[in-house]
């Protein structure tokens, strides 16, 4: 093997997230129809294995620094059957607490075949998040299906069509940001995300029970939101001057306050401050711009505090969290956040008890990839970055496709339960479900 380059401080975050506690690799889950079989499934990897030349790498460590290294990798294929009855989650949820072997391979793949019927197929792809996101790892994906289309078919494969490496994101941030400046500004961003914390004192949902990083484990509860709901959640959005995603967070933002004014038994609800973490796409922001079909991590974050009243029509909560963001995005703290990534990790691993936020939102917005793959065709597809580490948080993973809303709700086990995680998710659908209808009607 020849080394590419070192990591950079995301990518060293993300390896230490995976190695600590198995944390924050990004799983895709896709529900597939028709013919398709673990050899073609196979062939079919090998193509797009070659051309993603970040898949044929691995993370060593030489004189205590961690380096990518180039060369011929086995991506693992696992084949599973189950019954209808058992279905594709339990599945999911032991690939989510089994860490990425990154000294050998950076993404596995699992396919899981129903008993009952052999044209009812998931694959579920575990990707370390040092080299995807989100939004990458969706389209790798479709580019998995399109290349079994060409296996099936026959069809010659261009080998011309390779991707070249992409740079560490760092390295694509402007170079304004760049240099001592930076150094400086980085800090003054961490100290702004301290203080922010001791003025507001945002809260949390706390531990049901508490348990070293080691023993923590990734819970998912999977919902989905019919047609008719996510257009008019779509419509009502635009006519109530938000967006989506201001929609979900305060969604999400009601329904963890209720239960946290629960939890402490106030017979009146009181205004809860929380903090929530929400995932900006770095593509267009970046020198050059990146296109969709490359994988990397290409992500930061926006870090806002928010207080729920219950007397708060749930329109004015969403169109706050939108001008909230819209301003925050002026600034260039997205980029700083990428900077200092390393060391909040670090120091959030160090301080098992402090959940780093409250919420996390991640939505990726309308999937637009194709739904038909000559004889096979893609019904659903999801993400969740797993999230076992930082006990007290509760976040959410969205995506819309074939005009269906997905939302895989993460969580860190036992500090948040599986029954009190399904109580948040099915409150934060039914915030969603009577916004749009209350609008409706």
């Amino acid at each position: 093997m020849s080394k590419c380059r070192p990591l950079d401080r995301t990518e060293q975050a993300m390896e230490m997230m995976n190695d600590r506690a198995s944390s924050l690799n990004v799983v895709t889950i896709s529900r597939i129809s028709g013919s398709l079989t673990p050899q073609v499934l196979t062939k079919a990897l090998l193509l797009v294995q070659s051309r993603h030349p970040r898949l044929n790498t691995r993370i060593i460590r030489k004189l205590n620094s961690l380096y990518f290294e180039s060369g011929i990798i086995d991506l693992p294929l696992n084949i599973v059957t189950v019954s209808r009855n058992e279905g594709w989650q339990k599945v999911a949820l032991r690939e989510f607490n089994q860490k990425i072997e990154s000294d050998k391979y950076l993404a596995r793949f699992t396919f899981i075949q129903i008993e009952e019927d052999k044209s009812d197929n998931y694959l579920i792809a575990t990707i370390h998040h040092g080299i995807t996101d989100g939004l990458s790892s969706v389209q790798l994906h479709s580019e998995i299906l399109k290349s079994c289309q060409k296996v099936i078919s026959g069809e010659d494969i261009d080998e011309t069509n390779n991707l070249d490496i992409l740079p560490s994101v760092t390295e694509l941030i402007p170079n304004s940001l760049t240099g001592l400046v930076s150094q400086t500004k980085s800090i003054l961003f961490l100290l702004k995300l301290k203080f922010r914390d001791l003025l507001y004192k945002p809260e949390s949902l706390g531990f049901e029970e508490y348990v070293p990083i080691s023993l923590r484990s990734a819970g998912m509860v999977h919902k989905q939101l019919q047609p008719e709901i996510t257009q008019h959640l779509i419509n009502i959005s635009r006519r109530e001057s938000t967006t989506v995603q201001g929609a979900l967070t305060a969604g999400i933002l009601k329904a963890v306050a209720t239960k946290i004014n629960q939890i402490k038994n106030e017979k009146d609800t009181k205004p809860v401050c929380l903090s929530c973490q929400t995932y900006i796409d770095l593509r267009k922001r970046l020198q050059p711009e990146i296109k969709n079909e490359n994988l990397g991590i290409l992500v930061s974050f926006i870090n806002l505090c928010h207080t729920v009243e219950k007397s708060q029509l749930f329109w004015d909560i969403a169109r706050n969290i939108k001008q909230k963001l819209e301003l925050y995005l002026t600034k260039n703290d997205i980029f700083y956040a990428v900077l200092t990534s390393k060391f909040v990790t670090e120091y959030y691993l160090s301080h098992p008890k402090e959940p780093p936020v409250s919420i996390v939102i991640t939505n990726i917005g309308k999937v637009n990839i194709p739904q038909n793959y000559g004889t096979l065709k893609l019904e659903e597809i999801s993400f969740v970055p797993v999230q076992s580490a930082f006990g007290g948080v509760f976040g959410v993973a969205v995506s819309t496709f074939n005009e269906k809303m997905f939302l895989n709700f993460m969580f860190s086990k036992p500090s948040i339960s599986q029954e009190t995680a399904e109580e948040i998710a099915n409150e934060t659908l039914k915030n969603l479900t009577e916004a749009c209808f209350s609008e409706v009607n």
